[in-house]
Parts: C-alpha cells; structure tokens; sequence
C-alpha cells in the first residue's frame, strides 16, 4: 500500500540541472506553514548543482534576531 509520503517522493527532482541550463537563476518560494529548513536545504542543492539559487522568505515570517541568523547562515 502506498502512502501519501510514498507519492511525493516519487515526484522529488533528483537532479535540477538535467532540466535547467547552468548559472539560470531559480526562485524558491518559502510556504507559509513549511520549515524554512526544507528552503535552505533546496537552495544549497540547487547551488552545487551550478544553478543560481534565490530564495524567498517572508519577513513577516521571521520572529526574531535568532531566526533571521539561522535562516541567512
């Protein structure tokens, strides 16, 4: 039986740059409700795969100093 978390997996790219020409500039949403995490972690992919990553978090999402650090580190 699968589960809803088998089919997204199924959906996953494993690899943006068979599909994108180099250095093209990717924007990444940040989705309310989602770990920014899952965000920096497609961004750092996208980048060593010769792509331009350029992700997108809301301020009005950032709650603090601490938050804004860990997102831009």
């Amino acid at each position: 039986m699968s589960t809803k978390s088998d089919s997204l997996k199924e959906k996953l790219i494993e690899n943006f740059s068979e599909f994108i020409r180099p250095s093209t500039t990717i924007f990444i949403t940040f989705l309310p409700g989602s770990d920014y995490k899952t965000t920096i972690s497609t961004a750092k992919k996208i980048n060593l795969e010769g792509l331009n990553p350029a992700p997108h978090f809301a301020a009005r999402s950032i709650s603090s100093k601490k938050m804004l650090e860990d997102y831009i580190r």
